[in-house]
């Protein structure tokens, strides 16, 4: 409950009323219907017809243009560590492996005879991605182990060290490249820049690597060498290839010593439409130009809603794994499809793509549940597709895109995931609503009530009267004008100085300071349960709104703040704005009165069981 009448714009977990525990096993634990069973493979419906034209794209614009609308994609982790079970940097992780000898390496590469790439599989891994809504597949074409998934002569090493050389003894790339453009999908092509193995690799550079390998100086310039080549067999044996999606930059304490701007430049030179993406974690550009698109690594999407972008997560959860979580888990169980719906709406609110993965098994299989769970939101999808493909960025921290129709107008998509809601408060602020309808069915106009409150400038959508499917977002469409979103951060030009009354001990690097320095990958973090952050002005400052985004432990599986209040010091009083119940991913709070204020603070609760409360983010804004 928001007191002071503040407009609660949130996407986050406690908002949405659905039980997201994970699917073991293909059954969702929950009180809603349990998932049918299905087999591991064989069970995704066949295409029908002719095989689908693939679209040829001639200039890198339309190539970025096509990327923009596609919204939605697999990422696939397949190699060497699929045959272990506990996950992609099993090879490092896992002490039997990384032990220092020779005979822990060999350990691992042993694996490698058990890998079998069937075309078969390959194929219905593709028609899951199709069926699911996927418009194209990033696939892993070699991870930090090095181990490369296709016929690669780039160097001897390389040359001895392919999936043409053991198990099945196939092109990985080949079969993909091959189905993909049979079913229509475009395809990119995930690039380790890390390799803990290779004989050139300077692991003494690096921040993760192998203990046997910990002084390796390697040879900067065969490296470098050697990753071109690979880039340039990978841009001109396997048809088009719609993007490179680089991992492992971050590894380096000096990241220059990559010369990304080469392997830029052979990119360009092999496939001028290809675009490229850099892993730097946070969803940002970095600084090397000619990156195409940003990468969030589990986390909301950040930045320029017009920028291309996507947030990447993996649909394994759990297990014992000391590998991670993107490489085929044995025991692992599957995120369940209202995950992926918040995940998937989450991103295409902020204007990026959302990229699935899976990991499967060394033989190609898969969990049964993924097929369960990703078919479902596929249905969805293909009922609701016109407020998902090629549309633009919603309101603000609302669940919610935009798009001009076929008769020229721009439509707002608004999508309803809390399965008890039956209203939903619109400012007129940010848009002025004239009619409203459900999507899918496209019924009867849906009453417009008037504001409630004569100071609200609010606009109520009732959809009180329409049957909810079950397991599935509502999707409304309204014929509504969307106004910019006209707040900045008083950050900077209040001067403002955080200071907290408890910080985490062990780390000095999570200060009161990385809640208010604009880099989405920094985050506060307290060491009690109930600790108050305080922003203090040079001098008194409007503030019209505030913005706040909490930190998610995955090991606890949820965000930890459990209940906050905001405090504004007015004339030397402080005075209560606002108060709230859950946080979550991002919350931005607009004050329906705006405050004067020389300082601001945040009282936070943890959840029971939960730690201390973090938060990457909490500033004011004023409206421009």
């Amino acid at each position: 409950m928001i007191n002071f009448y503040a407009f609660i714009f949130g996407v986050f977990m406690g908002l949405s009323g659905y039980n997201n525990s994970a699917v073991s096993d293909g059954t969702f634990n929950s009180s809603n219907p349990t998932a049918s069973s299905v087999p591991i493979v064989g069970t995704i419906p066949p295409p029908t017809g002719a095989a689908e034209k693939p679209v040829v794209i001639t200039t890198h614009d339309e190539m970025l243009s096509w990327y923009k609308g596609a919204k939605f994609g697999m990422f696939i982790h397949w190699g060497i560590f699929s045959d272990i079970g506990k996950g992609e940097w099993a090879l490092v992780n896992i002490p039997g492996y990384n032990n220092g000898l020779t005979s822990g390496l060999d350990n691992y590469k042993a694996h490698a005879n058990n890998f079998n790439s069937a075309p078969d599989n390959i194929a219905k891994i593709v028609t899951l991605a199709k069926t699911s809504g996927m418009r194209y597949i990033v696939l892993v074409t070699r991870h930090h182990d090095g181990f490369n998934l296709w016929n690669t002569s780039a160097d001897a090493y390389s040359t001895k060290f392919n999936s043409t050389q053991f198990g099945s003894k196939r092109d990985v790339v080949k079969i993909f490249a091959d189905e993909c453009q049979k079913q229509g999908i475009k395809l990119v092509l995930y690039y380790s820049l890390l390799d803990w193995m290779h004989p050139s690799f300077p692991d003494v550079a690096a921040s993760s690597t192998l203990k046997i390998h910990s002084k390796q100086a390697g040879d900067w310039d065969a490296y470098r060498t050697f990753m071109k080549t690979q880039l340039t067999e990978l841009l001109t044996n396997y048809g088009q290839i719609a993007g490179i999606w680089f991992d492992g930059h971050w590894s380096l304490g000096d990241n220059r010593l990559w010369r990304m701007e080469d392997l830029y430049a052979s990119i360009h030179k092999a496939q001028a439409v290809t675009l490229i993406g850099n892993n730097l974690g946070g969803g940002t550009f970095g600084d090397t130009p000619g990156t195409d698109f940003t990468i969030g690594e589990r986390r909301a999407a950040q930045g320029d809603p017009n920028a291309a972008g996507e947030t990447v997560d993996t649909s394994q959860v759990g297990g014992d794994s000391p590998g991670g979580t993107w490489g085929y888990v044995s025991d692992a169980t599957i995120q369940p499809r209202e995950w992926i719906f918040e995940n998937l709406i989450g991103s295409i609110s902020s204007g990026k793509n959302f990229v699935l993965n899976i990991g499967p098994r060394a033989d190609g299989t898969w969990q049964k549940a993924i097929d369960t769970e990703f078919i479902a939101v596929g249905s969805w999808l293909q009922k609701n597709e016109e407020a998902v493909y090629g549309s633009q960025a919603g309101i603000p921290d609302y669940d919610s895109t935009t798009k001009v129709g076929a008769d020229g107008k721009t439509y707002l998509y608004l999508f309803i995931r809390d399965a008890k809601a039956t209203t939903i408060s619109l400012p007129t602020a940010f848009v002025d609503v004239r009619n409203a309808l459900p999507l899918v069915t496209g019924g009867a106009t849906i009453p417009l009530s008037l504001p409630v409150r004569k100071d609200s400038a609010t606009t109520i959508v009732d959809f009180s009267s329409l049957a909810r499917i079950d397991r599935e977002p509502l999707v409304l469409k309204l014929d509504a004008t969307v106004r910019p979103y006209s707040y900045v951060s008083v950050i900077s030009s209040a001067q403002a100085v955080a200071s907290a009354t408890s910080n985490w001990i062990a780390n000095e690097g999570y200060g009161p300071e990385k809640a208010i320095d604009d880099d989405p990958s920094t985050r506060w973090a307290s060491n009690a349960p109930t600790p108050t952050l305080t922003l203090n002005f040079v001098k008194p400052t409007k503030i019209d709104a505030i913005k706040l985004q909490e930190y998610f432990e995955d090991a606890e599986g949820s965000y930890r703040v459990g209940s906050f209040t905001i405090e504004a010091k007015v004339e030397d009083q402080w005075q209560q704005v606002t108060s709230g119940t859950g946080i979550g991913k991002q919350l931005s709070l607009f004050l329906n009165k705006p405050v004067s204020a020389s300082a601001l603070r945040i009282n936070l609760t943890s959840k029971d069981g939960r730690g201390p409360p973090s938060l990457y983010t909490f500033i004011a804004l004023a409206r421009k």
